[in-house]
């Protein structure tokens, strides 16, 4: 755990086998929930620069998932193993009841996105990744899940004042194809209600990024995304109404190229009085 002042302190050590690819976890208020899928790194190639991290990453499904529960309190962890899949990001998570509930945008394998990935500039399609609901069971040692859209989707955010916290809206930059020209989505999690704009052709969202109007509800305020242009080779910011997303961007912001973004973080700050 790393608090405010920059100091790293251990909250638990919970061995797991072999040498996994995590790129996410989840928080919960009592829980740090890691879903480790079988997709093993060789990290010495990689770290040597003989493969790439595509490359050096072996899928065996034969294992299933991991799930680990990390207790934020330093007490006992949770282990046990699953049917296998894959997911990169996660969305909200909180605790209901016996449950834990983890939303995540889920692959089939890492096989099905590997190669995709290697040539995401140039996408040759792949694989979707959907958005799905998972209900993990710390007692029963048990997962049930459900997808809550069919659309092609990555990189979810939500209203980040909800973390560890029940939760309505998703947002999420469609990729259909899984890294090809997409949208900007607004996913219920709680009906599987989507709401979308579409980008013109060959337009590549990244993370949308939800950021609070001061003094609104939970879920007011804006939605921002750096968009690819492939027009001007350039990056767009398009600011969203988070309310009004199919409604089209409020404004978008000219900027010079700054690649293909993937994440980012909304941090306010206060607007100095003239």
């Amino acid at each position: 755990r790393l608090d405010r002042s920059g100091k790293l302190t251990t909250v638990a050590m919970t061995p797991i086998d072999h040498a996994p690819f995590v790129h996410d976890f989840a928080l919960t208020a009592k829980w740090c929930v890691y879903l480790v899928s079988p997709a093993d790194i060789s990290l010495l190639p990689f770290l040597t620069g003989l493969k790439s991290v595509n490359d050096a990453i072996k899928w065996h499904p034969d294992r299933g998932t991991q799930v680990v529960l990390v207790a934020r309190d330093g007490s006992e962890s949770i282990k046990f193993d699953v049917d296998p899949w894959f997911q990169f990001h996660i969305g909200g998570a909180f605790e209901r009841g016996s449950e834990i509930v983890v939303d995540l945008v889920r692959f089939e394998s890492w096989e099905s996105v590997a190669g995709p990935l290697k040539v995401f500039r140039q996408p040759t399609g792949g694989e979707e990744g959907n958005l799905w609901r998972f209900r993990i069971n710390s007692s029963t040692k048990s997962v049930a899940s459900e997808p809550i859209s069919d659309l092609g989707v990555e990189f979810p955010q939500y209203d980040q004042r909800l973390t560890t916290q029940d939760y309505t809206y998703c947002y999420l930059a469609q990729h259909p194809g899984w890294i090809g020209t997409g949208g900007v989505v607004r996913a219920n999690v709680r009906t599987s209600q989507v709401e979308a704009f579409d980008l013109p052709e060959g337009f590549r969202p990244s993370e949308p990024l939800f950021c609070p109007r001061p003094g609104g509800t939970i879920d007011e305020g804006w939605v921002i995304s750096w968009i690819w242009n492939p027009q001007r080779e350039a990056t767009d910011v398009m600011i969203f109404d988070s309310e009004r997303i199919p409604d089209g961007p409020l404004a978008t912001l000219k900027l010079p190229n700054a690649g293909v973004t993937f994440h980012g973080m909304w941090e306010p700050h206060p607007v100095a009085s003239e």
